[in-house]
This record gives C-alpha cells, structure tokens and sequence, in this order.
C-alpha cells in the first residue's frame, strides 16, 4: 500500500487538490478542482508492470490512472503524477 507523507496534494497548474484520509476501514480520497469535488475510495493496483490508483466515487463512478510516484521522503510520497486513459496528466505535491 502507498504510504503518503501528507494528507493533502496540490497540483500548481491546475489549481487542483487532492486529500487522502481514511474513512472506517477503506481509504478516502477527495479531489477538488474549480467547481466541483469527487469524493469516494481509492485503491492500488499493479497490471502490466505500472502501478494504477482506481478511484471510485460519487455512487460507482470509477476512474483509473497510472500512478507514477515523483518524489519520496523516509519512504512516503511527497510528489506524484496521475496519467488517465486520453494520456491527460496531473503532477500533485504534498502541502506542508
């Protein structure tokens, strides 16, 4: 499982935020950008030799993107990318 170093990630270009919690015993993840919020489970699988985070929301909406990891610190993700299936992509960093 990933391990992140902070519970919130803000991509620079877009404006986007993306927060990890835990939610009971799934993990929780909200995406906010300007003018809307998914909000939903997340999970982590591993096909083809590329690691994909599957984001289900919003009552069974599922998206899924190649979750390429940037930067780590002591083992916990600092920085990452999320690429979707029309190669659109994303590079989130933590806040501190």
């Amino acid at each position: 499982m990933l391990s992140f170093a902070s519970e919130y990630y803000h991509n620079a270009a877009s404006g986007d935020t993306i927060r990890f919690f835990q939610d009971g015993n799934e993990h929780g993840m909200e995406w906010k950008g300007a003018g809307w919020e998914k909000l939903g489970t997340w999970n982590v699988t591993h096909t083809y030799g590329k690691t994909f985070l599957e984001f289900t929301y919003n009552y069974a909406r599922e998206e899924r993107y190649i979750f390429t990891s940037l930067e780590s610190q002591s083992g916990k993700v600092v920085a990452f990318r999320l690429e979707d299936s029309l190669n659109r992509s994303w590079d989130f960093r933590a806040i501190r």
